[in-house]
């Protein structure tokens, strides 16, 4: 795990412990975390902010004030591991068969965006789908309990990972989805600057032995470049990443203007 990737996954680790203290005493503060964890406000805040990075030194100190065992300390700031499953949300399949289409994620995704409006007109127009599929997608999220709707809001619920897993997954829905994320793909190809997307790809001989190794490599790297790209302040976009990486949502005429 790089230096950087342990910054963002403890800063995930941080954001989750004062979520859990902020849900049992709705007073609790950054300030109130700071003194728990002997450590600077100002300095606190930049780290959940990711304006600085974490050092080994330090991981250990403030994984030692939560509680995290040796064991749990050592993954973070030595292990090449890839991200723990305990950290993703499990949802059923029937669950899954409800929010199956590729623009229900993206909607969970638009939410983190600093410029999010609650309107169905904008999410639709954002995302290019039908207002209609934008006010089922929405509702669909509040009956699983994946969203809900607070103070004039919505509040996202999955964890901060729409890449929800499946415990097992239903072959036609996550095919449809799949299929789905891949011909947008190839729409990006001719329709998306080069400039705003990666799309690449490898050929080589393999020893098909280590197919199930490649699959956990492949799952470790989507991870890791989930949490290098999300856990920021100033999410302005939403991406696809099926080692192709383009973006989903639209930039309307003026703002390509300015």
């Amino acid at each position: 795990m790089s230096t950087n990737t342990q910054s963002v996954y403890f800063r995930l680790v941080l954001q989750q412990e004062l979520a859990e203290r902020t849900k049992l005493n709705s007073a609790y503060s950054l300030r109130a975390f700071a003194r728990f964890l002997k450590i600077d406000f100002s300095s606190l805040s930049k780290i959940m902010r990711g304006k600085i990075g974490i050092g080994p030194k330090l991981i250990r100190r403030l994984g030692t004030r939560l509680g995290l065992n040796n064991q749990e300390i050592e993954y973070l700031t030595i292990s090449s591991e890839s991200i723990p499953d305990s950290f993703y949300q499990y949802i059923s399949n029937e669950q899954f068969d409800l929010i199956s289409d590729w623009f229900n994620f993206a909607i969970l995704e638009l939410i983190k965006l600093k410029e999010f409006k609650n309107d169905f007109t904008w999410i639709a127009n954002k995302l290019g789908i039908s207002k209609e599929d934008a006010e089922k997608s929405i509702s669909r999220m509040i009956e699983i309990n994946l969203i809900s709707f607070e103070d004039g809001r919505y509040i996202d619920h999955s964890n901060g990972f729409s890449s929800t897993i499946l415990k097992k997954p239903t072959s036609k829905s996550l095919k449809l989805q799949q299929h789905q994320i891949l011909k947008m793909a190839q729409d990006a190809l001719y329709e998306t600057p080069v400039e705003k997307r990666s799309q690449s790809s490898m050929t080589f001989a393999i020893n098909s032995q280590k197919i199930d190794q490649a699959k956990e490599l492949i799952k470790s790297f989507r991870r890791e470049m989930g949490l290098l790209l999300s856990q920021d302040d100033e999410l302005d976009e939403v991406y696809h990443l099926s080692v192709s990486l383009y973006p989903i949502t639209k930039t309307t005429i003026s703002q390509e203007q300015k």
